[in-house]
């Protein structure tokens, strides 16, 4: 398949997305494996996705191999920051359940998911993004004492993470 031809599946495949034609998503997804091209502005499918809230596409496209799901556009959002400026805390939780999400990526403005979400007054996204960070301090910690590099008392854990977040 030449490249633009991939780039015309691509592009096809971020207005499927963005008009919630889950149908088409899947066949476009069966002839190509390029889910994380982008738009002119830089925005992929899930990008579009979670910024309309369309669930079901998000879930399909995130059931793909190949999603980078921290693809930015020219602005340095992605589709996590959106999902949060939003309020869509159904994408915020599934996006947070990727092993890979970069839950403290800073766009061009140096604002990250948590504070779109905090400046939008989404407080369950809000609560969710503070709740994640909290865990993945606390086990950074685990991970860290179970390796015998580090001990921290479990108290001065605490401190740590209501200080950070």
């Amino acid at each position: 398949m030449t490249k633009t031809a991939i780039k015309k599946r691509g592009d096809k495949l971020i207005v499927a997305a963005q008009n919630r034609q889950l149908d088409v998503v899947n066949r476009l997804l069966k002839l190509s494996k390029s889910v994380n091209l982008q738009n002119k502005i830089g925005n992929t499918a899930l990008i579009q996705a979670a910024m309309y809230g369309y669930s079901g596409i998000v879930n399909r496209l995130l059931d793909c191999k190949q999603i980078d799901v921290n693809v930015k556009n020219r602005v340095g959002w992605t589709a996590l920051i959106y999902a949060a400026m939003y309020g869509h805390s159904d994408i915020v939780n599934r996006l947070l359940d990727c092993k890979n999400i970069d839950v403290n990526f800073q766009d061009k403005y140096e604002n990250t998911a948590l504070i779109y979400a905090s400046k939008y007054r989404n407080s369950d996204v809000v609560n969710r993004l503070t709740e994640f960070q909290k865990k993945q301090i606390h086990e950074g910690f685990e991970l860290s004492y179970s390796h015998g590099s580090l001990y921290v008392p479990v108290d001065l854990i605490k401190l740590i993470i209501d200080f950070c977040v």
